[in-house]
């Protein structure tokens, strides 16, 4: 999690109407509609950009008698979300049929409840919130934030907003600093801090690929049995027969994913994501010097 602490002037006129406050008033009147379940996470960027909009800003206005301190967090996109092998804990596996059943008094299809392995029996996995998702979210929540004072006639200064009466009487100084401070949407994750795991795709867990694994089971192959069969001819020649017989396969699950076929992917931990290597998480870079078109 990323934490900047900065000291902020006040820059509110009394006509004014504080972003964060209509933001709120926005989501309850739905004028910036989200889905239920993207709501909470795009409100929260939607903070996060106005954190640090307060935070590039501060300073600005002159008089900072009334400065408070503002905490910049970025939002977490970790969620909890429901186990796909199983349900609340319990997963249900059967042996399949690789040939053991053949010419043996054995019950096919047995199946037994077992703890998840996948979940260790919470019926819940923790993981970053949907990849594709996210981008939709982090867009959604720019666009909004914009809109919020592009309506109260901000001006913007790289990707921040400054009051118009403050606009207008800023330097190239001032202004470089502000875009500075405020910083420039990450090339590689746009502000989210994170990025899709190439192993898995997102989905956090893979299919298993242990030695000799087939839905979850491995056979040991066992040996088919012989027999003397007579030919046409008179000759009496050994031939395999397709029952195994006593010498059949000895079926158990795969040590590897337990029975269920499926495994955590080793590279994002069954996260779905990463922390963005480029910005090391945060979400933003410091200002190129390139304006912003």
């Amino acid at each position: 999690m990323m934490k900047c602490l900065s000291r902020v002037a006040s820059m509110e006129a009394p006509s004014r109407m504080p972003a964060s406050t209509l933001a709120a008033v926005a989501f309850a009147l739905g004028i910036f509609a989200a889905p239920v379940c993207q709501a909470d996470l795009t409100k929260d960027f939607m903070e996060y950009f106005e954190a640090r909009n307060k935070m590039a800003t501060s300073g600005l206005g002159g008089d900072d008698s009334s400065a408070t301190f503002v905490m910049c967090e970025h939002p977490s996109c970790m969620e909890t979300v429901k186990c796909p092998v199983c349900e609340y804990g319990k997963a249900t596996i059967s042996e399949p049929d690789m040939g053991q059943f053949v010419g043996r008094l054995l019950k096919k299809g047995r199946a037994e409840k077992i703890d998840c392995p996948l979940c260790k029996g919470r019926g819940k996995l923790n993981m970053y919130h949907d990849p594709d998702d996210l981008v939709r979210i982090v867009s959604l929540a720019r666009e909004n934030f914009e809109n919020l004072h592009i309506t109260q006639d901000d001006g913007a200064v790289g990707y921040a907003f400054v009051p118009r009466h403050i606009l207008d009487n800023m330097n190239k100084d001032d202004q470089s600093r502000v875009e500075s401070k405020y910083g420039v949407p990450c090339k590689t994750c746009n502000w989210s801090g994170i990025v899709k795991c190439a192993k898995c795709k997102g989905r956090g867990i893979l299919d298993c690929n242990g030695k000799g694994c087939k839905l979850g089971w491995v056979s040991d192959g066992g040996k088919r049995k012989t027999q003397m069969v007579t030919l046409s001819c008179g000759n009496r020649v050994p031939r395999r027969t397709t029952g195994y017989g006593e010498n059949g396969p000895t079926v158990m699950r795969c040590q590897k994913c337990e029975g269920i076929a499926k495994i955590v992917c080793p590279e994002c931990d069954g996260k779905r994501c990463k922390p963005c290597q480029k910005c090391n998480g945060l979400g933003y870079a410091k200002k190129t010097g390139k304006k912003r078109k």
